[in-house]
């Protein structure tokens, strides 16, 4: 290993015209000088490639998609060509601190056995006000105890040794275009190495009010991800092995159907779900928006329009 080993940042970019300048100055302007930028646009309809292609830095390289394959399938063509000795990732509508890459490769250093390490995060909104702060357990032992209860950890403010992915393999493909593949992964490889966060608040990730009325309502079975990745887990814990690990992911697939059924049959009810969730996720201003699209399709409804009424007395 080299005394300033390179480090591989993974960019999959996707319609963020309006923030991944922002994202790669921040890898730019890196303490640490070592690193290799890999941008991969993913058929973007806006100017997300022209702008990233405005950058002249030798270790920004582009591996741009011929059609749209999704962040999934993305960060792992990205990862396959990476060829750093450790690799993190930089979504292209976050950003990080200047010194994100140093300290986490530090604690990497420092600590021969850490497969993974990653950070506090700070959330903030599209015009980057903060809206909260993690505070995530740091050592190994309580981040795997915690698990799958709770997730402490952000995907993309870890930073991996590259050679996690010849022990551990890619974001599986079972969870493309549903989300919650870090999550799964990370418990994969807290299994055969040791995980850290450190203290420090280096990643800011946006949240995206874009996905108010999209996203998960545009994919009910997303919103069983967690759950369904929670099983999986306790099987890991119990057995050594899960589901998904055996190929049974026609098991699954029918899971998933069972779960969001009544969600594809319904939709005021899954826009009256989501409105209570985005509520107690503390964006109210979108729990009302869902909760007037589900009285729009359901007007008479009495408890869409009595959780209507609650979100705008307690906005």
């Amino acid at each position: 290993m080299s005394a300033k080993p390179l480090v591989s940042v993974l960019m999959p970019a996707y319609n963020c015209a309006a923030f991944i300048k922002q994202a790669v100055d921040s890898i730019i302007n890196q303490t640490y000088t070592n690193w290799e930028l890999l941008i991969a646009d993913d058929c973007s309809k806006d100017n997300t490639r022209k702008i990233a292609e405005g950058y002249t830095d030798p270790r920004i390289k582009f591996y741009h998609n011929t059609q749209n394959l999704g962040y999934l399938q993305t960060w792992n063509k990205l990862a396959v060509l990476a060829k750093g000795e450790y690799i993190t990732f930089q979504d292209a509508d976050d950003y990080c601190t200047t010194y994100r890459i140093e300290l986490l490769l530090n604690h990497m250093l420092a600590n021969p056995a850490c497969g993974a390490c990653g950070s506090n995060y700070v959330w903030v909104n599209e015009d980057g006000l903060e809206l909260k702060r993690s505070n995530f357990l740091l050592d190994n032992s309580s981040i795997i105890n915690a698990m799958p209860a709770k997730f402490e950890f952000i995907g993309s403010a870890l930073m991996i040794k590259k050679e996690v992915l010849s022990t551990i393999g890619y974001y599986n493909l079972f969870f493309d275009r549903l989300g919650g593949e870090d999550h799964y992964w990370l418990y994969l490889i807290a299994e055969k190495y040791e995980v850290a966060n450190i203290p420090q608040h280096l990643y800011f990730y946006r949240y995206n009010t874009q996905s108010v009325s999209g996203n998960l309502a545009n994919n009910p079975k997303k919103i069983f991800t967690g759950e369904l990745i929670e099983t999986l887990i306790n099987q890991r814990k119990t057995t050594g092995t899960d589901d998904l690990a055996e190929g049974k992911q026609e098991k699954l697939e029918n899971w998933y159907i069972q779960k969001a059924a009544p969600f594809f049959n319904n939709k005021a009810h899954l826009y009256s779900y989501l409105a209570k969730r985005r509520f107690y996720e503390g964006h109210k201003q979108q729990a009302l928006q869902l909760a007037f699209m589900a009285i729009k399709l359901m007007p008479f409804n009495i408890n869409y329009i009595k959780d209507y009424f609650y979100f705008l007395k307690n906005k």
